[in-house]
């Protein structure tokens, strides 16, 4: 990697080298003053100069993007060649910035050659936990509550109450005939249920129906 990087720097200065002469010459054609050969090709090795600073200033910038699209792919992983075009430098950045970061930073797995990605441990515990309870608490209220309403709901705990008889049902056997949540039932005999006539509790969370 330094001896590319030296004959990178060499090719340049040899470029900005021969630059200088170009200007030199044309303005030796094309003007009779003297005083402005010297004055434009000052101009072009500020130009240069003040960009190479601006190249080397972005590393910390290559970092925060390298990372930012490690994260946004997730399992799947970034390729360098992919990833290097999509911020604008050159695959080889990439890579030395992987070669580095591999050392340093254990987040980073390597796939396979030229292949990275974040390590899935913290962020799958996350995403495991969070989907649980969705589907339990979705599936049911989406599916079968919305349409039928609160007047269902009632009809189907006091159809349960009477089949029960005297005898009565707890709340919690209430929501598993139901398919409903304890805390749905539960809130219902604490507010719709108490105006219900002959809705009696005859033990803990456990009521019954006079018919």
């Amino acid at each position: 990697m330094l001896t590319l990087e030296q004959r990178r720097a060499a090719l340049q200065d040899e470029m900005d080298s021969l630059g200088r002469q170009l200007t030199q010459l044309s303005i030796q054609l094309y003007s009779d003053s003297a005083p402005t050969s010297t004055a434009a090709p000052a101009a072009q090795p500020r130009t240069t100069v003040s960009a190479r600073p601006a190249k080397r200033s972005k590393r910390g910038h290559l970092k925060a993007q390298i990372l930012d699209a490690l994260r946004a792919a997730g399992a799947a992983g970034v390729k360098v060649k992919e990833l290097a075009q999509s911020i604008g430098t050159k695959p080889v950045n990439v890579h030395s910035w992987f070669h580095s970061a591999l050392k340093t930073d254990k987040t980073i797995t390597k796939i396979k050659g030229g292949h990275y990605r974040l390590k899935s441990a913290p962020a799958g515990g996350a995403a495991a936990a969070a989907p649980a309870p969705t589907p339990v608490a979705s599936k049911p209220r989406g599916g079968k509550r919305k349409p039928s309403k609160r007047g269902q709901v009632s009809a189907n705990i006091l159809a349960a109450l009477k089949a029960a008889g005297s005898s009565g049902i707890t709340v919690s056997d209430l929501s598993k005939k139901l398919g409903s949540s304890y805390k749905n039932v539960y809130i219902w005999f604490a507010t719709t249920g108490k105006k219900q006539p002959g809705l009696k509790k005859i033990a803990p969370a456990t009521y019954s129906l006079a018919s």
